[in-house]
C-alpha cells in the first residue's frame, strides 16, 4: 500500500529514508510539505452521521470521505463547551493546562429581565503555543473563518493567523462565499497554506433546512430533525467545498467537531453542564493528500490529539509538553501502534457559573468512564451500555477507584493561570448569545 507523503516526510526527520515526493501544487515554491485544512463542525455528534451508522441520510460527503480517510470511532472532547474544546484542539492540551474553561455567556438578572452582563474571559496566555502558530513559524501561510463568537481574538484563538476572520452568524453557504471570495488571494501563497474553517450549521437555533426537514410530533423530535436537516446542509456545502478547491488531491484534510447535543437521553436538551457521550463523543476524521484505503480505528483518541497529529502529518516538529499523541501510527496501519493506546486514560471536564460555581470531570480509560461532579460520582461500562444509564459505581469499586485515582492525580496539576478579559455589556452580543442558548439567570431580585 502506497506510503502516505507526510508520513514519509515524518520518517525523514526521523533519519529514515523516504521514498520519492510528489511535486507540490501548482503556484506553490519546490515545498513538498502539504496544505493543511481543518474543519471544525461545531455541536455535530457523530451518531448523527451516516459515517458513524446513523440511519438517516444526513451526510452523504462525509460517508463518501471516509472510504479514503481514517475515521476515529471512540473519539472523545476535552470539555462540553466550544471554548475550552477548540482551544484543547489548537494546543494539544486540556483545559487545565491551557487555562480556559469557559466563552461568552451572558447572565440576566430576573429583575431587570432584557439588561444583560457579560461574565469576564479567560484570555489565552501568551506562553501558550497554537498549532497556527507553530505552522506559521514552520514556514506556512495560516488562513481562519470562524463563525463562532468563542473562536476569536477575546479569548486569543486568532493566534498565529496571518488572516483571520470571525464571521458571526454565518452559515455554511456564506462561510463557502467568503471563502471563493478569498481563493485567489490564498492561491496565489508560494508558501504551504494551512486554513482553519469553523462552522455553526447544528448549533442551536436551529433552522428548517428544506428540502430535508419534515416536521415532526413532538417538541424534542422535531429539534432532533432540524438538527439533522441542518447537517445535511453542512454536508452539501463542505462536499462541494471539497471539489471546487480540489481538496482530494494535494491537502491533508481533518475534520472534527468539539462536542455533540443533548435529545433528552439524560433528560436534558443542549449542552448544558454535562460530560454524558452525547455531548462528550466527537467526529474525528483524517485523509491524507490523495486519500489512503478507508481505516477505522477503534483505540481511544482525543481533541487533545488534533495538534499533534497534525504536525507530525504535515512535516512540522511536534513541540514536548503537550498532553497530546501523534496519531500518524494508527492512521498509517503500524501493527504494534493499538497497544501504544491502549492503557491510556483521558480527561474531560466542563466548568458551571450557574446556579452556583461548579466543576464536572470525566476520566475514560478502555470501555470504563468515571463522572465526578457536584452530585457525586457515576461509573460506566461503555461497551455494555454505551448511552451510559446504568450506574456501576457501587457494584464496580474497585474499576472505580482506579479511575478515580486517577483523576485524583490529573486534578492535582491545578488550571494553568490565565488572563481575564472583561467584555461590555452590548444589547446586540447578549442577543446573539440568548439566540444561541448561552444565557443563565442568576437569580438576583427573587
Amino acid at each position: 500500500m502506497r506510503r502516505l507523503l507526510p508520513l514519509l516526510l515524518l520518517a525523514a526527520a526521523c533519519g529514515e529514508e523516504p521514498g520519492p515526493a510528489a511535486a507540490p501544487p501548482a503556484g506553490r515554491a519546490a515545498d513538498p510539505r502539504p496544505d493543511v485544512v481543518l474543519v471544525m463542525l461545531d455541536t455535530l455528534r457523530p451518531d448523527h452521521l451516516q459515517l458513524y451508522g446513523y440511519e438517516k441520510e444526513t451526510s452523504p460527503f462525509l460517508a463518501e470521505l471516509g472510504a479514503s480517510s481514517a475515521v476515529f470511532e471512540r473519539a472523545i472532547s476535552s470539555s462540553s463547551w466550544t471554548a475550552p474544546a477548540v482551544t484543547s484542539i489548537l494546543t494539544g492540551l486540556y483545559p487545565t493546562g491551557h487555562g480556559i474553561i469557559e466563552g461568552f455567556l451572558a447572565f440576566l438578572r430576573r429583575d431587570q429581565r432584557g439588561q444583560g452582563e457579560i461574565l469576564p474571559l479567560n484570555r489565552l496566555p501568551e506562553d501558550v503555543a497554537t498549532l497556527p502558530l507553530l505552522l506559521r513559524d514552520a514556514g506556512f501561510a495560516t488562513w481562519g473563518l470562524a463563525a463562532n463568537l468563542n473562536v476569536g481574538p477575546e479569548i486569543g484563538l486568532d493566534r498565529g493567523f496571518e488572516h483571520f476572520e470571525q464571521l458571526r452568524k454565518a452559515d455554511a453557504a456564506a462561510i463557502r462565499a467568503r471563502l471563493e471570495a478569498l481563493r485567489s488571494e490564498i492561491e496565489a501563497e508560494a508558501r504551504p497554506r494551512f486554513l482553519y474553517l469553523h462552522f455553526m450549521d447544528p448549533h442551536e437555533p436551529y433552522h428548517r433546512r428544506r428540502p430535508w426537514y419534515e416536521k415532526q410530533r413532538g417538541t424534542v423530535q422535531d429539534a432532533a430533525a432540524r438538527y439533522d436537516s441542518e447537517i445535511r446542509f453542512l454536508d452539501e456545502n463542505l462536499g462541494a467545498l471539497y471539489r471546487e478547491l480540489g481538496w482530494e488531491r494535494d491537502t491533508l484534510l481533518v475534520i472534527v467537531s468539539d462536542h455533540g447535543e443533548e435529545f433528552r437521553e439524560h433528560g436534558r436538551t443542549g449542552h448544558e453542564f454535562s460530560l454524558y457521550g452525547e455531548l462528550n463523543r466527537v467526529v474525528f476524521l483524517v485523509r491524507p493528500p490523495g486519500g489512503m484505503a478507508g481505516r477505522r480505528i477503534d483505540s481511544r483518541v482525543s481533541l487533545i490529539d488534533v495538534a499533534p497529529t497534525v504536525l507530525a502529518l504535515a512535516g512540522v516538529p511536534v513541540p514536548a509538553g503537550l498532553d497530546g499523541m501523534n496519531l500518524a501510527p494508527l492512521i498509517d496501519g503500524q501493527a504494534d501502534a493499538p497497544a501504544a493506546f491502549a492503557g491510556r486514560t483521558l480527561f474531560a471536564h466542563r466548568w458551571q457559573v450557574l446556579p452556583e460555581k461548579a466543576h464536572l470531570w470525566a476520566a475514560v480509560r478502555g470501555d470504563e468512564k468515571l463522572i465526578a461532579g457536584p452530585d457525586g460520582l457515576e461509573f460506566y461500562d461503555l461497551a455494555a451500555d454505551p448511552g451510559e444509564h446504568d450506574d456501576r459505581y457501587r457494584r464496580d469499586l474497585p474499576a472505580a477507584a482506579a479511575l478515580l485515582q486517577a483523576l485524583a492525580r490529573f486534578r492535582g496539576r491545578g488550571f494553568r493561570s490565565t488572563e481575564k478579559v472583561e467584555i461590555g455589556s452590548d444589547p446586540a452580543l447578549v442577543q446573539e448569545l440568548q439566540a444561541l442558548g448561552y444565557v443563565e439567570e442568576d437569580g438576583d431580585g427573587e
